[in-house]
């Protein structure tokens, strides 16, 4: 007669999320989730780590956190607020963690938060219909650092060396 232990059958996973800098309160929210519903208390600790975000300058770090699955529950949110630096500087990556879990293994340890830049990169052509948009474009190529600009609806672009200025702020 052999008794076979019963090997954990509750998991832990964390999601990844991508928000905009400036979208949705400046919050990334990501769930925790538990499967399946347990019929006992669940724990486990949650902490954030600099990737290519950094806190405070791109995103708050989470103080020291414990979340508690009571009995059927599956899901919980973690809110990490987000900084809108208003510098251009690409997309940044920070992890939110699980560990320390009571009750539950961790099927996915690491969440990836996606702050995704709100800023607006003179770098590349922009995508435009060239006979039916009426702004002024001002495009960088940023390999070869030369500047094109289109000044007329449906004109073509033309390399640009000089300077804009403007009493209203650049959107685009």
């Amino acid at each position: 007669y052999h008794r076979v232990l019963e090997t954990t059958r509750y998991v832990l996973a964390v999601d990844d999320v991508a928000v905009s800098e400036a979208d949705t309160g400046g919050v990334a929210s990501f769930t925790v989730s538990l499967s399946p519903p347990s019929t006992d208390a669940v724990t486990v600790d949650v902490a954030t780590a600099d990737g290519t975000a950094v806190s405070p300058n791109d995103y708050l770090a989470l103080p020291p956190t414990t979340l508690t699955f009571n009995p059927g529950e599956t899901s919980k949110e973690i809110d990490v607020a987000l900084v809108d630096d208003e510098l251009m500087e690409g997309n940044e990556s920070f992890s939110v963690t699980l560990g320390n879990a009571v009750n539950a293994a961790l099927e996915d340890a690491s969440g990836t938060g996606t702050i995704v830049d709100d800023e607006v990169s003179a770098c590349g052509q922009p995508a435009i219909d060239a006979g039916a948009d009426r702004a002024v474009f001002l495009w960088r190529d940023c390999t070869t650092d030369i500047w094109h600009a289109r000044f007329t609806p449906g004109g073509v672009f033309t390399t640009y060396a000089g300077s804009v200025d403007s009493s209203e702020g650049f959107s685009s």
